[in-house]
Parts: C-alpha cells; structure tokens; sequence
C-alpha cells in the first residue's frame, strides 16, 4: 500500500514569508484531523456549564435557597457557595477540554507570540480592576458571610455584576463600569482568544464562552433592569451592554437615582 500523501500547503507567498517572520505559521492544512468533531464536542459541554451557570445565578435560585436554609444563611453563604461550586465545574471542564482539545489549529512564535500573550496580559488585569470596582468582597462571597458570621445586616444577593456603592444604596458608574455594564464578561473575551496557541479544543471553548459572555450580560441585564427600574434605565442609557466605549461624562448619570439596592 503506498504511504499516505502528506496535507497539502498553501504555496509560500510574500503573506507567508511575513508570517514566518513574525513567528506566525506558514502553512494551513487543509486536512481537518478530527478539528471539527474536538470543537463540537468541548464546545457542546461548555453550553451545559454555562447553562448551570446561569440557573445557580438566577433570582429563582437565589429565593429558593433563601426558602431552604433561611433568609440570613442564604445572603449570607450563597455568593461564597455559587463561587466554590464554579470553580469545581470550571476545574471540570479544563479537565475534560485537556483530554478531548483535538489537533494544534495555530501556534503563533517569536515576536507575533509575545504581542498577543501582552494583549492577554493586559486584558486580564483590566478584568481584576473589573473586579475590584466591583466590590471585591461581594463578589468573592467573603464579605457577605464575613457578615453573616459576624451578625451585621445582609442586603439580598445581586441578580448581577455592578459598580460598587460609593454611598449607601447609591452605586456609580466610575472605573471599568464606566465604559461598560459588564467589563468582566468583556475582558475575559480577549483572556480567551489572545493566545499564542491554540487547539481545536480549545477554539470550541472559546466560541461558547464568548456566546456566554453576550448573553449573560444580556440576561443579567434584564434582571437589573426589573429589580431597579427607571434608575437603570438612565445607567442604559448612559454606558453600553458589552463592547466599552469612552467613559460616561461625571454627571451623566444622576447617582441618587442610578440604582437603588433591594
């Protein structure tokens, strides 16, 4: 039996002579390898995270909780819990996109490698800021069962990610909140796709990740937007859903009435 033809390449060009300068690959294959099947599958079992994912973050799950163990133990320890069971899926996941991540779609080297592991770098510490104008404590948990252990008055979980209050009930819209209503799901798109290699696997991950990061924000939105009514509106009004722009104008947004806490 005669040996097996190797994959065709793209005849080398002027493009890929560039590319092979800035440490991009050369050649595309056009042989699919099991590609399409390793994204489908990781992307398939990213959908089920993100569906669970979504049902522990709903306004139902956090009343049914508070119904179960009692009001105060679940303001208390529901963000703490939603957070542990998160990383024990998300752990999961990474297990199960190692063993199924299918054949290399790209390695970038040299220099194209270290500009896009820069953007990564960069995009991930904006997201920490994210996190801290957040509420750091509030949305790692620890504040509210620091709280809860301590016998201090709990507010009600948020259905969603918002800038942290500056005053009592009165949240404005300053740092990354500023450019967007949802700089954390944003800035973990360009954590995802600034890579320097990546598998089929992987690409599959990615696309379903960053279709839940859209319609997360989405849904979150909505949620905030019923609970907290005209307030929100103005906050809509004033800073997009997803894709940052320039930061809202001091004033833009009255803070007594951009939103009101539950």
């Amino acid at each position: 039996m005669p040996p097996a033809a190797a994959p065709r390449s793209v005849p080398r060009t002027a493009a890929s002579a560039l590319r092979g300068a800035l440490g991009m690959p050369t050649t595309v294959q056009r042989r699919d390898d099991g590609a399409t099947e390793a994204a489908r599958r990781v992307a398939i079992a990213t959908a089920v995270f993100s569906v669970v994912h979504t049902i522990l973050a709903s306004h139902r799950a956090k009343r049914l909780a508070e119904r179960v163990v009692g009001e105060r133990a679940a303001r208390g320890g529901y963000r703490l819990a939603y957070n542990g069971v998160a990383i024990g899926m998300t752990l999961g996941l990474t297990a199960y996109v190692l063993r199924r991540r299918g054949p290399m779609v790209y390695a970038l080297h040299g220099p194209a490698a270290a500009l896009v592991r820069t953007g990564q770098l960069a995009a991930l510490g904006i997201a920490l800021r994210a996190a801290i104008d957040a509420g750091f404590a509030d949305l790692s948990g620890f504040g509210p069962a620091w709280r809860w252990i301590a016998g201090a008055p709990l507010s009600p979980a948020p259905d969603g990610q918002g800038p942290s209050e500056r005053r009592p009930g009165e949240p404005t819209p300053h740092g990354t909140f500023a450019r967007t209503r949802n700089p954390l799901n944003f800035y973990v798109v360009p954590v995802l796709w600034l890579a320097p290699r990546a598998s089929a696997g992987r690409i599959g991950l990615n696309a379903a990740f960053t279709a839940y990061c859209v319609l997360g924000s989405w849904h979150a939105n909505q949620m905030l937007a019923a609970r907290h009514g005209a307030g929100w509106g103005e906050y809509e009004a004033a800073v997009p859903l997803f894709v940052p722009r320039g930061r809202v104008r001091h004033g833009a947004v009255d803070a007594a009435v951009l939103v009101k806490r539950c």
